[in-house]
């Protein structure tokens, strides 16, 4: 019985919290991301801190429920109301990563296909058509990414979806490649990181910097492990010289 009472009691402040934010964001649009939108107006700030404070202990369990809350927004396509609930959730609880990253991946990918929808009509569109759109989507979602390493610096997985939208939509490879770098030289980064940063110096022209980076890669690869794929960073170590006409010459090799 005292654990039913105290069930609903906690469900009832969820609620009251959820109705206190609803009647918070009524008059108020909360910015979504980044120390740069938090910062255009203090009211928004204010607005914030209180509701954070008024939650406490709350603040995660609630900032799941408008977490949920936002996914209905999300399958309704209602951009202007996913973003609201986004920024609410990332002001709560700014220090769960999947929020940050699932925030930034449906502004990348989504939502710029719902827009070109909306504004072109259904049907196939030339890429160049549709490439406003997706470099829209990739702008806001460059924000959330850039507001994340707030809270997780050095963090691959937040490098590696930079990287790839740098990559697959913005075109910018150079930016691509020092994220796929940061991503390999975060704690834990993964090893394709590192070999997709020596192909894209390759495509830059840098074709050296990419044997070298090669060269220095391969004595730390973990001749067990398959994703460390040892003999593939190997090849191209091989193909590069070879391309270069200059066998051996920065292998050391005669």
């Amino acid at each position: 019985m005292q654990s039913a009472v105290s069930t609903c009691m906690k469900r009832g402040l969820v609620y009251g919290a959820i109705v206190f934010l609803g009647l918070v964001g009524m008059g108020l649009r909360i910015p979504g991301v980044g120390p740069d939108e938090a910062a255009q107006t203090a009211s928004a700030q204010v607005s914030s801190d209180v509701s954070a404070a008024f939650l406490g202990g709350l603040r995660p369990t609630v900032a799941n429920l408008i977490w949920i809350q936002a996914y209905g927004h999300w399958e309704r396509r209602d951009v202007a109301a996913l973003e609201q609930s986004v920024g609410w959730v990332l002001r709560l609880e700014p220090r769960n990563r999947a929020f940050w990253v699932q925030s930034a991946r449906m502004f990348a990918y989504d939502v710029p296909r719902w827009e070109a929808r909306a504004a072109l009509g259904p049907g196939f569109h030339d890429p160049e058509v549709i490439q406003p759109f997706r470099l829209r989507g990739a702008e806001r979602a460059l924000v959330y990414l850039d507001a994340a390493t707030l809270f997780f610096p050095e963090d691959p997985v937040i490098e590696v979806d930079r990287a790839l939208l740098h990559l697959n939509v913005t075109g910018d490879l150079a930016a691509a490649a020092q994220a796929f770098r940061a991503a390999w030289e975060a704690p834990g980064g993964p090893y394709f990181a590192a070999r997709l940063y020596g192909e894209l110096l390759r495509r830059l022209g840098q074709t050296e910097d990419a044997l070298a980076w090669y060269i220095a890669l391969l004595p730390g690869l973990d001749e067990s492990s398959p994703a460390a794929q040892r003999e593939t960073v190997l090849r191209r170590i091989v193909d590069i010289e070879r391309e270069l006409d200059n066998p051996g010459a920065f292998s050391g090799e005669n």
